[in-house]
C-alpha cells in the first residue's frame, strides 16, 4: 500500500467525517488536543446507554480499572516484565494481554507457573530485564476452578500491602480468507492450550471464542491497513455473529481520529456496547485509556456467578454496565512509542513532524 493511498484515504476519512458527525469529530478532537497541550475539562456523556469519560481516569476507590487492550515483547510491544510495575502504579486491577497472534505471554508463564506448584516468584527474571523491583516481590498465583485456565494472579507485596491484578488469557488475532486480510478481533476467555489460528474466517473466530465460553471485541473499526480494515459491513457481520462490542481506540493520530468518531454513529446504528482502550504499546501508554467496573456492581456480579471471572466481565460489557474513560495519544505521547520514555529530548512539534515522515 502506498503512502500516498494511506495519506488519501484518512483525509477524504477526516473531511467526510467533519461533514457528517461534527459533533462527535469535536469531541475527539478536543480530547486529542487535551492531551496534546495539557489544557481543557474533563467530559462525560452517554451514546446507546454507554457512559464515556474524555479526559480523565475514573477513581480506583469506586471503579475497578481493566486494561484490556495491550501488547508487549511477545508481539510488538515493550518488555513484559517492565510492563508489570506501571500496572500497579495506575492502579490497574484487571488486565488481559492481547498480543498480536500470540498467547505466550500468559501461556509461558502459566505452564512455569503449573510446574512451580501454582505460585512463581517473578523477581529474578525483573531484575534480569533490568526492572527495579525495589522492596517490593512479585509473583503470580494461579486460580482455582472456575477462573483456570483463564486467568491468573499478578500478585506485588512488601513489607505494609499486598496488591492483586487479575490477568485474562487473550489475543488480537488477525482474521479474515486464509491470506486475505479483513481485520483484528479481540477474543478474550479462551482456555489455555487452546488457539484459534490466524487467518480464521471473521465470523468463524468470533463463533469458536463464544463455543468455548469467551467473548470478542471489534477492533479500531475504518483503520488503513488493507485500506479501511473492518468497515461497516464488517461490523454488521461481527454483530450477527455475536461480537460482544466495538472498540475506540486511543492510538490513533490526529486525522485518522474520524474513525472513533464514526464508529459512534455503528454503536447507534447496531445498538452495540462499546469498549474504549489504549492499544498500550510502551509504558507510558499504560493507563490512558480502558473500561472502568462499579466496584459494588461488579462484586454483586461475581457473587451472582460464584466467582466466575469471565462471566462477570463479559455481562458486565454486554449490558453497559461500565464507564469508558478516553484519553488518545497526542504527538507527545506518540514519542514515547516512537522514541522510548526520553520525552524531553523529544518534544512534541519534533515527534508529530517525525511521525509525518518530516525530521527536524
Amino acid at each position: 500500500m502506498s503512502l500516498s493511498a494511506v495519506i488519501g484515504y484518512l483525509l477524504k476519512g477526516y473531511v467526510g467525517e467533519w461533514r457528517e458527525n461534527p459533533s462527535f469529530m469535536k469531541l475527539f478532537e478536543e480530547s486529542y488536543y487535551r492531551g496534546l497541550l495539557g489544557f481543557g475539562k474533563e467530559k462525560s456523556f452517554e451514546i446507546g446507554g454507554n457512559k464515556i469519560l474524555l479526559g480523565g481516569v475514573p477513581d480506583d476507590n469506586k471503579y475497578y480499572l481493566f486494561e484490556h487492550h495491550s501488547h508487549t515483547h511477545y508481539s510488538d510491544g515493550d518488555d513484559f516484565y517492565k510492563i508489570l510495575p506501571v500496572l500497579f502504579k495506575h492502579k490497574i486491577s484487571l488486565w488481559a494481554l492481547t498480543d498480536h497472534n500470540s498467547t505466550e505471554g500468559f501461556d509461558g508463564h502459566y505452564k512455569l507457573l503449573q510446574e512451580d506448584g501454582g505460585s512463581l516468584s517473578l523477581n529474578g527474571v525483573m531484575e534480569k530485564h533490568g526492572v527495579d523491583t525495589g522492596s517490593f516481590e512479585y509473583s503470580l498465583e494461579k486460580m482455582e476452578p472456575p477462573n483456570d485456565k483463564k486467568f491468573m494472579k499478578l500478585v506485588r507485596t512488601n513489607r505494609d500491602n499486598t496488591e492483586e491484578i487479575v490477568m485474562m488469557r487473550a489475543v488480537e488475532l488477525k482474521v479474515g480468507q486464509g491470506d486475505i486480510y479483513e481485520g483484528e478481533l479481540n477474543l478474550y476467555g479462551i482456555p489455555y492450550g487452546i488457539s484459534i489460528s490466524p487467518g480464521t474466517q471473521f465470523e468463524q473466530a468470533i463463533r469458536e471464542t463464544l463455543n468455548l465460553g469467551g467473548y470478542s471485541i471489534i477492533n479500531h473499526p475504518y483503520w488503513t491497513e488493507g485500506i479501511a480494515a473492518i468497515k461497516e459491513s464488517d461490523v454488521e457481520r461481527a454483530v450477527n455473529a455475536g461480537a460482544s462490542a466495538i472498540e475506540i481506540n486511543g492510538t490513533e493520530i490526529l486525522l485518522a481520529m474520524f474513525s472513533n468518531a464514526r464508529t459512534m454513529r455503528l454503536v447507534e446504528k447496531y445498538d452495540i456496547p462499546l469498549v474504549s482502550s489504549g492499544d498500550s504499546h510502551t509504558p507510558c501508554m499504560y493507563g490512558k485509556s480502558g473500561i472502568a467496573f462499579p466496584k459494588e456492581e461488579f462484586d454483586k456480579a461475581l457473587k451472582v456467578r460464584d466467582g466466575d471471572y469471565l462471566g462477570t466481565i463479559r455481562y458486565l460489557i454486554e449490558n453497559r454496565l461500565v464507564l469508558n474513560y478516553f484519553n488518545p495519544i497526542s504527538p507527545f505521547r506518540l514519542g514515547y512509542l516512537l522514541r522510548g520514555d526520553n520525552s524531553k529530548k523529544y518534544p512534541p512539534m519534533r515527534i508529530g513532524l517525525e511521525h509525518l515522515g518530516i525530521y527536524i
